[in-house]
């Protein structure tokens, strides 16, 4: 089944309708939409502001790299550049005579070609020229459009108002298949959009699109679950050294975002956080660390372990150092103890901002550990032979490796000192997140994947979660972390201190899990604290109040004992089930058709034609022919879906398409 989104790829010669009939699907999957070929178009028009030669592939190449692409916050979210919308120039008539000659370059279509990539993996509508056999040879559905040469004419002549001959499409057709002879996909769905209107256009492609989606659900229901012990880990890379060197940095720059907290405090990173990162072509996990500190107490000495841990499981070792401060005790002394291990080592010289500083990092040979390589992971300056050098260091690959987006991922969230770290550690058998009696000790996101009841998971332990308006500085992007956290999971585990009850934070951290649309599942931690003759009540009137969802499971469990922790993971494989699970559209439409019969919507909000579950993960239905009916209704159908199906712990979404722009709005408004 899929996590992502449907990818739809629309292909198709100019003036065959690719944009109008894009909108509309986006629209109605609430999917990305993406233009491609205004990421051409932007550049032809940067070259004509420039005066680039459009047959000088260097210099087209490198003003394609300054463009920036992005999708916008809008419903459906489209197409940035540079941060701003499109502008009309780009469709001009001296942008249209260019943008097939600047197309035609290599380098610049395999860098747009990734751009495009990377903009509609997560799902998305993408339209344009070769979607569908270069961009997403892979895509989920691939919809061909033609017509004839005349009638595209008119038409782009009505969209943009220009005084084109006769001969406009068919001279941009034949420069475009210069470059690459224009063919549908084999398993593309070709329609011939000469005699249609858009909205012909429209049901009947997303009649043949909702089949082929159908399809591929029901024979991924079918196929037999891909087993844990099939599942291969990736090389693992280890970024260790003393406090505040930039190790933080360093990994949100590797990894691509902002992810490990980065901040002028030393100590920041305290427990073990394990990201997936990607370069030409290989994975591998980063695992960021906290400082190594010589004779570390308490609360440092957990930290230190933790570290030392990273570094006996990794393939590879990034030791970062200050390039401003040169060679320091502390750097001495884990060199040498990287010296004496298994795992190959990189030194990363910091901080080296300019050429004038690269110098500073020649100092570092005296570690006895090869070639420093310098950097400014602030700025990005080095990273690139940084990167080139890891990935020539790491083992060969494996056939399994690199594909690890399919495991569970569940998050532990809560307030500060509910004990989401013991119980964590409980679950997994490990000491993987660092455990102290010392209130918010985690600051960050910790990400470890472990094998439970053999399957691989991720479990994500997050900072406490206290209001937005009582968080400073770290502990403020630490609130950010966990919400991502939640945003980024399938199923979130919320942890409440039975002994204090449930309090307004709590029910806000629910709300938000609620919100982000994921699986729900509820512990009440240090329940051994709670008196014998109260906990009869006290269980009852805190599971009536957390079940936010119907069949929300609520569990009764101590992190310091271990009692009642075995039922916890169960618990979360099953919500997760529901989460990803797919009802067959014909028992989805007898289901409402039955609940509309037995107590119809009220008057005027139309009658239900048909329904789908265009999504899994949450769960999600769109109701065609009928406008929105009311929240109660909308419930009612809901609570229909659910019971039918068995949706216990997770949200169930309910979306109405009425006929017209009136319904369209009404549903847009829903989401």
């Amino acid at each position: 089944m899929r996590e992502r989104g449907p990818i739809v790829a629309i292909d198709g010669p100019a003036g065959s309708g690719k944009s109008t009939l894009a909108r509309a699907l986006a629209s109605e999957f609430d999917l990305p939409y993406v233009n491609t070929g205004l990421m051409y178009r932007a550049l032809a028009w940067v070259a004509l502001r420039d005066g680039i030669d459009p047959d000088d592939e260097p210099a087209l190449a490198t003003a394609a790299g300054r463009l920036g692409f992005a999708l916008s916050d809008s419903r459906p979210p489209e197409l940035l550049i540079d941060g701003a919308p499109p502008e009309p120039s780009l469709t001009s008539a001296p942008v249209e005579d260019l943008v097939s000659r600047v197309a035609r370059h290599p380098a610049v279509r395999n860098l747009l070609r990734d751009r495009q990539r990377t903009l509609g993996e997560g799902g998305s509508v993408m339209e344009g020229r070769d979607i569908g056999t270069v961009v997403f040879p892979d895509a989920d559905v691939k919809v061909f459009l033609s017509a004839r040469t005349d009638e595209r004419e008119r038409r782009r002549e009505r969209e943009r108002a220009l005084e084109w001959g006769t001969s406009g499409v068919a001279e941009r057709d034949a420069q475009d298949a210069r470059t690459n002879p224009l063919e549908p996909a084999p398993d593309a769905e070709v329609l011939d959009t000469t005699a249609l209107d858009a909205d012909a256009v429209r049901d009947e492609a997303l009649r043949r699109i909702r089949v082929r989606l159908e399809d591929m659900d029901a024979k991924a229901a079918a196929a037999p679950p891909a087993t844990a012990s099939a599942v291969a880990t990736s090389p693992r890379v280890a970024i260790v050294g003393r406090p505040n060197v930039g190790k933080s940095t360093l990994i949100n720059r590797i990894v691509g975002r902002r992810r490990a907290i980065a901040h002028e405090s030393a100590g920041v990173t305290r427990d073990r956080l394990e990201l997936p990162a990607r370069w030409a072509g290989r994975s591998f996990t980063v695992v960021d660390t906290g400082g190594i500190m010589p004779k570390p107490r308490g609360l440092d000495a957990a930290v230190v372990r933790q570290a030392v841990h990273a570094i006996d499981a990794a393939d590879l070792v990034l030791l970062v150092v200050d390039a401003t401060a040169g060679i320091t005790e502390e750097d001495a002394r884990v060199a040498r103890d990287l010296r004496r291990g298994t795992s190959s080592v990189l030194v990363v010289a910091n901080k080296v901002d300019g050429a004038s500083q690269e110098p500073l990092a020649s100092e570092f040979h005296g570690l006895g550990l090869g070639e420093p390589v310098p950097v400014s992971a602030l700025h990005g300056r080095g990273s690139d032979d940084l990167l080139d050098r890891v990935v020539a260091l790491l083992p060969e690959p494996t056939e399994s490796e690199a594909q690890l987006d399919d495991e569970p991922r569940f998050c532990l969230v809560g307030r500060p000192n509910v004990g989401k770290s013991s119980l964590f550690n409980r679950m997994v058998r490990d000491e993987r997140a660092v455990v102290h009696d010392e209130a918010g000790t985690t600051r960050d996101s910790i990400d470890s994947l472990v094998k439970v009841e053999d399957r691989t998971v991720r479990f994500i332990d997050t900072a406490g979660m206290r209001p937005m308006t009582r968080t400073k500085g770290i502990e403020y992007y630490g609130l950010l972390r966990s919400i991502r956290a939640i945003e980024g999971s399938h199923v979130a585990l919320l942890v409440i201190d039975a002994s204090e009850g449930l309090v307004g934070e709590d029910k806000r951290i629910a709300a938000r899990i609620v919100e982000a649309g994921r699986g729900l599942v509820v512990v009440l931690n240090k329940w051994d604290l709670v008196p014998t003759g109260e906990r009869a009540d006290r269980f009852r009137s805190l599971a009536d109040e957390l079940r936010v969802f119907p069949g929300t499971p609520v569990l009764r469990a101590s992190a310091l004992t271990g009692r009642g922790v075995n039922r916890v993971v169960p618990a979360l494989f099953e919500v997760h089930a529901a989460w990803t699970r797919r009802a067959p559209t014909a028992d989805v439409n007898r289901v409402l058709q039955e609940a509309t019969d037995a107590t119809p919507p009220p008057r005027g909000f139309g009658r239900l034609k048909y329904a789908t579950q265009t999504a899994a993960r949450p769960p999600t239905f769109v109701l065609f022919g009928m406008t929105y009916p009311g929240a109660s209704y909308q419930r009612y159908l809901e609570h229909a879906l659910r019971d039918t199906f068995g949706f216990p712990g997770v949200p169930v979404r309910v979306s109405f398409r009425g006929r017209g722009a009136a319904g369209r709005t009404a549903a847009r408004r829903r989401r």
